[in-house]
């Protein structure tokens, strides 16, 4: 994803052809499904059951559902939240044939999906998903791919402090597109009908970035708050570099006195 022609086309918001098919970003408009099918694009392998871990990604999701079927279990939908984020990035989700899945007569693993678009077919393995098209889909549409050497329990427990430590915010959509549009000094009506996801996305993070900023600077000189070791927030136009700490392992002692350790 490093090469200058896609990060060009990322930046402009423009399409990007990969394995034989053109990948759009995601718009505003189609958010709700966004939200909807995000999680089976950045699912970690670690949270799946054992059993799948060592198969590629493609393949794990269509092989729970598949042994769910046959031993009469609840699916997961995964798989089929995937193949409608895909539709969403070729935006062919209105088509009556979009795509079709190819399994081994044998095995019953999966071989390929099938997609159409335009008049063009393209046969998608799990390999070329995993390799190619699940990182374009993340970079286009401004998610996370999973860092799979992470530690879940960690993950799962800044989660969990995450949601403990929300202070009973009502997290509404509209509401969110309305400060991002006042902050941005335009409307949600733009934002709704021009805006991608990951435009959209990266104006939140820029926002947030900038108050974060100002906030600890004006602390931090009136003497209110002091952090032993690197500001947190040292720029209002860059990201830090992610150190690999997680909130789960802020020491509580810190968070009371204001002072991180």
């Amino acid at each position: 994803m490093k090469d200058k022609r896609y990060m060009r086309a990322l930046r402009e918001g423009k399409p990007l052809e990969c394995a034989g098919l053109t990948f759009y970003p995601i718009k505003m408009s189609d958010w709700d499904a966004y939200i909807e099918t995000r999680p089976a694009v950045t699912q970690m392998m670690q949270s799946l059951p054992v059993a799948y871990i060592s198969m590629p990604y493609l393949s794990a999701l269509w092989a729970i559902d598949s042994d769910a079927i046959k031993n009469d279990r609840p699916l997961t939908g995964l798989f089929g939240a995937l193949m409608r984020f895909m539709l969403l990035a070729l935006r062919t989700e209105d088509e009556p044939t979009a795509y079709q899945v190819y399994a081994e007569k044998e095995t019953g693993k999966l071989a390929y999906v099938r997609f159409f678009q335009d008049g063009k077919t393209a046969d998608i393995t799990p390999d070329i998903f995993s390799e190619e098209i699940r990182p374009l889909l993340c970079e286009q549409n401004g998610l996370q791919l999973p860092d799979e050497a992470a530690n879940l329990e960690l993950l799962e427990a800044e989660n969990d402090l995450a949601a403990a430590n929300d202070e009973g915010i009502d997290y509404d959509f509209e509401t969110l597109v309305s400060s991002v549009a006042y902050m941005s000094h335009t409307t949600e009506e733009e934002i709704y009908e021009k805006w991608t996801v990951r435009s959209f996305l990266r104006r939140k993070r820029a926002i947030e970035r900038e108050m974060f900023y100002r906030l600890y600077r004006t602390a931090a000189l009136a003497g209110t708050i002091k952090i032993s070791g690197d500001n947190p927030f040292p720029s209002w136009c860059f990201d830090k570099l992610d150190d690999g700490k997680t909130a789960a392992l802020v020491s509580p002692d810190g968070i009371i006195s204001g002072q991180a350790k």
